[in-house]
């Protein structure tokens, strides 16, 4: 189309650009598109919806801005600022086109993104010049009360550091500082952690001060490849925190640009107070999963993350380890409580509740480590009233999942829900960085209750060649034996490791019905379930091993009733190693939540139970 004399005369192009509304046009809609994005942002988050809606979004809103100019410059030629019904009809297609060629590029992208199955070998060691290092708790040489606990913090701030690089295999906190007080040579320590570098250090406080030694040593000659001493404030040693951690990643060959240090910058927390009330929470937490009490230990931990989260509100990881006590509370203690039961610290059902979603959703909002926040997703998800995305999340964390952080009940429910291998690949990889740390038998566990109990077991000799023999160990090579129907064994490993005692973990604790069950002792039912009724997790379990149907039925039912009855369910279903505990017609509220999230009821049953017939 041709310009008019009247176009050529009233000027150039920005000005024929104004005239037909193409300006006009165009700076309204992209007003009007980032408003609609920032309100999508809130509304994702609020109702959990996925990422890839965004992006979906934003493409659309790209593609349609060209289109907007060609239908405003048409339109300005007319005189006219309406559409026409065809014109509608285009604009609606081109997104629509352009939404479905979006979702099966993100299809794709995820089938390429998916982990591959684990394999039974053992994770191969590093050689002497791969670029892995653990970082050990650094010694606190003054004797100041929380001494210790900064010497930790800083300990663990320099890992956060060096794992934000995706070049460093860096071992888990959970596994590095397993060797704390202990006297063992830095040779021994490396080849436990299969690394080919280790940092060591030393802190010392004297009022407002604090001096800082860190050294880089490489484990197969003990030849320091680097060190350095810091003389600084308190207030200023976070910045010796990232010097630290910068200065060996470069020692170790990791090339660093503005970009990556600015990453490293951004994990630490950044505040001397809130870094020691977290450590102390932390040894309060680890204390309440491994000796008990664990609502009175998670009590304790959750004073000191108090301390924490008040001084720095976007704690992520404080608010995610906050939410574990109500976590508690709701699906492993109030199933057995009467009505109007109350948390140690006073609180009725309804407020446990409104804690635990404004935890979850504090550490969502909060955490900077996008694999993080979409295990934190899952687990946000699985103990609310809506599944409908659950199954989505558990792939796209798994997908993405790069990390040896915690990740507290997502394995249990991947599992139950035929995410089983996800969940052992990266079992397989926590290995790698956390090989003798945090749920160090996860792997193991998972391998038995995928059917692979030869598996399991030789996962169970690898730990325990790290580790040495203790009771947890010795639970895992009990659940193997059951699967492998050696019940003898499994047995006589019971009582020798004392799995029975009255401090057991819950999971041990169901091996006193299982063993029996197993072997197809009908008998022991009758012994056994009157001292059960007030427990209606065991319960469940007993009732389903050992083919009692009608109980089965009855107690999930009262489970199913609870404001978390759901995910108790779960977890019950994931413990029992029996496939579906009970009749899902028996579980209303769990039956609603699976059909909404189209997911695939698929609990998994490795050890055979004569008695039971469903």
């Amino acid at each position: 189309m041709t310009d008019t004399p009247t176009e050529r005369e009233e000027g150039g192009g920005w000005a024929k650009l104004r005239r037909r509304k193409v300006v006009q046009w165009g700076l309204a809609y992209a007003a009007c598109g980032w408003g609609f994005l920032q309100g999508l942002e809130y509304v994702s988050e609020a109702f959990i919806w996925p990422e890839q809606l965004r992006q979906v979004a934003i493409i659309v809103l790209l593609v349609g801005l060209p289109i907007v100019a060609v239908i405003a410059w048409y339109h300005g030629d007319r005189g006219e600022q309406r559409i026409t019904g065809t014109e509608l009809f285009i604009i609606a297609l081109l997104c629509l086109v352009g939404g479905a060629i979006f979702w099966r590029y993100e299809r794709a992208a995820e089938i390429a993104r998916k982990p591959e199955p684990a394999v039974s070998a053992a994770p191969a060691r590093p050689a002497a010049d791969q670029a892995s290092v653990a970082v050990l708790p650094f010694v606190a040489l003054s004797s100041g009360v929380d001494d210790g606990y900064f010497a930790d913090g800083l300990s663990e701030e320099i890992i956060n550091a060096l794992s934000a690089l995706p070049e460093l295999l860096v071992t888990a906190r959970t596994s590095s500082f397993y060797f704390k007080g202990r006297d063992v040579p830095v040779p021994e320590i490396a080849a436990t952690l299969g690394v080919a570098h280790v940092v060591e250090g030393s802190v010392r406080r004297s009022g407002e001060s604090v001096r800082i030694t860190a050294k880089l040593i490489r484990a197969t000659d003990g030849f320091q490849l680097w060190s350095e001493t810091y003389d600084h404030s308190l207030g200023d040693s976070f910045a010796i925190q990232t010097k630290i951690a910068e200065s060996v990643a470069e020692a170790l060959g990791v090339l660093l640009d503005g970009r990556r240090r600015s990453v490293m910058d951004a994990v630490g927390v950044r505040d001397v107070e809130s870094f020691v009330a977290f450590q102390r929470g932390v040894q309060f937490f680890d204390r309440a999963h491994n000796q008990g009490p664990l609502l009175g230990m998670l009590q304790n931990a959750n004073a000191e993350f108090d301390k924490a989260i008040a001084r720095t509100p976007d704690f992520a990881q404080a608010h995610f380890y906050h939410a574990d006590l109500y976590a508690h509370f709701l699906i492993d203690v109030l199933p057995g409580k009467p009505t109007g039961f109350r948390s140690p610290d006073g609180l009725d059902v309804t407020e446990a509740q409104r804690r635990l979603a404004a935890d979850l959703d504090a550490a969502y909002r909060y955490e900077r480590d996008p694999s993080q926040r979409r295990v934190i997703q899952v687990v946000r998800t699985s103990v609310s009233s809506d599944w409908r995305m659950l199954d989505r999340q558990i792939k796209e964390a798994y997908a993405s999942w790069d990390n040896c952080r915690h990740g507290l009940w997502i394995d249990q429910t991947a599992i139950v829900f035929g995410h089983g291998e996800s969940a052992l690949a990266h079992d397989a990889k926590r290995a790698r960085c956390d090989p003798i740390g945090g749920n160090w038998t996860r792997e193991a566990i998972t391998a038995v209750w995928l059917g692979r109990a030869e598996e399991g077991l030789e996962a169970a000799d690898r730990i325990e060649t790290r580790r040495g023999p203790d009771r947890d160990v010795a639970f895992t090579r009990v659940l193997a034996y059951l699967a492998l129907g050696r019940l003898d064994e499994a047995e006589a490993l019971y009582v020798a490791a004392d799995l029975g005692a009255p401090d057991a973990p819950p999971a041990m604790s169901l091996l006193a019905l299982q063993i029996p069950a197993a072997a197809g002792r009908a008998n022991e039912w009758e012994r056994l379930e009157p001292s059960l009724r007030n427990d209606p997790h065991r319960l469940l379990v007993g009732a389903a091993v050992f083919g009692d149907r009608a109980t089965a039925n009855r107690v999930a039912a009262q489970v199913d009733a609870l404001p978390l009855g759901p995910a108790a369910l779960l977890r019950i279903a994931d413990r029992c190693g029996c496939g579906s505990p009970f009749e899902l017609e028996a579980t209303p509220n769990l039956g609603r939540l699976l059909s909404e999230g189209a997911l695939r009821w698929s609990p998994i049953a490795p050890i055979r139970f004569p008695l039971k017939d469903w």
